[in-house]
């Protein structure tokens, strides 16, 4: 800006100064990160990175940098994604404005991509369960990063029950339950074990059985006579 004063005297004699000035840049404003939160756990593939700011006063281009774990990842006028491996990350976003810098912003967050581990027993072998066993399904679970939930489910030929169990936070747990049959030889009962992890990965592990028929039939008998009046020659 160019500030003029011009002044003359009854003679007409003319006398100016200039005072030159540049209007300082105003700095981005408004800054936050949307996503993700700080300490966040997921399995997404790409991450979304997403910012909002105020628009730049002076009019100048607004550009985001992306640093993951102190390197500058990339640069965008508008939010973008991640690519990246299962591992713990720090994100750190700034804004440039051409001439400054607003304040940083950091969050760190766990891309996790892999579900859970679970090995799934019975206490009895899956060929010889009968009407009236009481079986004891356990599972033995870990996960890498941490373990959120872990639920069995039992179904027998319709008849379907539902546990839940919190592991949260834990990276090694257990899970069981114990329920008798109550179908009869030839029914199918399926055994289900989900669970998942913090990035809420999950998996399932299905154990289905066929009921063994150890019941022999149910006969009845009756003769056309009391046993204890037969004699020669009825006819029975």
């Amino acid at each position: 800006i160019n500030f003029t004063a011009r002044v003359n005297d009854t003679s007409n004699n003319f006398k100016t100064n200039d005072t030159i000035i540049t209007v300082a840049n105003t700095p981005p404003s408004g800054f936050s990160l949307l996503f993700p939160p700080n300490n966040f756990y997921t399995a997404k593939q790409p991450l979304d990175l997403n910012v909002t700011f105020a628009n730049d006063p002076d009019g100048d281009a607004t550009t985001i940098n992306y640093y993951i774990n102190g390197r500058l990842n990339q640069t965008s006028l508008t939010n973008t994604t991640l690519n990246a491996s299962d591992g713990y990350y720090i994100l750190n976003v700034s804004l440039y404005d051409g001439a400054a810098y607003a304040s940083n912003v950091t969050v760190n967050f766990t891309i996790d991509t892999t579900p859970p581990v679970v090995n799934t027993t019975l206490n009895k072998s899956i060929t010889n369960i009968v009407f009236g066993d009481v079986i004891n399904i356990s599972a033995n679970i870990t996960d890498e990063t941490g373990l959120s939930f872990c639920q069995i489910i039992i179904n027998q030929s319709g008849f379907k029950e539902i546990f839940n169990t919190s592991i949260e936070g834990l990276t090694a747990a257990k899970c069981s339950n114990k329920t008798q049959v109550t179908v009869y030889g030839g029914n199918v009962i399926n055994y289900t074990v989900r669970v998942n992890d913090t990035s809420n990965n999950w998996r399932t592990n299905d154990t289905i059985i066929t009921i063994v028929d150890n019941i022999p039939p149910i006969v009845n008998t009756t003769l056309n006579k009391s046993i204890t009046n037969i004699v020669f020659g009825d006819v029975i």
